[in-house]
Formats: C-alpha cells, structure tokens, sequence
C-alpha cells in the first residue's frame, strides 16, 4: 500500500474543498494537507482549520505557479 504523507486540495476555500480538509483531518490525522488558494480567495470556510494545514497560493491556469509549488511541496496526492 502506498504511504499518504500530504494532500494537496485545490479550491481549499470552497465548500467542498474546506469539507475534505475537515473529513482528512479528522479521520487521517499524519496526513499534512496543502490548500491552493488563490490570493483573492476568502478564508471563512477554513478559518477554523488554518492553524492545520499549509496554505500555497497560486492558480491553476498559471503552469508556473503550479510546478513550484509541485516542486516545493512535493504532494503525494492531488484533490481538484
């Protein structure tokens, strides 16, 4: 079986986004979650859970912001 160690979830901010945070959270607590947020992007549906996870900002249109993130962060899996 292949070892989960971080998640990245694109449109953190949105409600499905922030509910999948909450649910891998809850119920798989080693695993480090990565949000992809765009600058712009409000923070009310995170505000509870920002102290546990790690924010990246960046956009999903912009190949470039993508690869350093990918490159810095290296996640194990993707959520979009």
């Amino acid at each position: 079986m292949i070892k989960i160690n971080k998640v990245l979830i694109t449109g953190i901010t949105g409600f499905v986004g922030s509910h999948l945070a909450d649910y891998i959270l809850e119920n798989f607590s080693e695993v480090q979650i990565l949000g992809l947020a765009r600058w712009r992007s409000p923070s009310d549906n995170i505000r509870n859970i920002l102290d546990k996870i790690t924010i990246c900002f960046g956009d999903l249109l912009d190949p470039f912001s993508l690869k350093a993130i990918f490159l810095k962060h290296k996640p194990d899996v993707i959520f979009h």
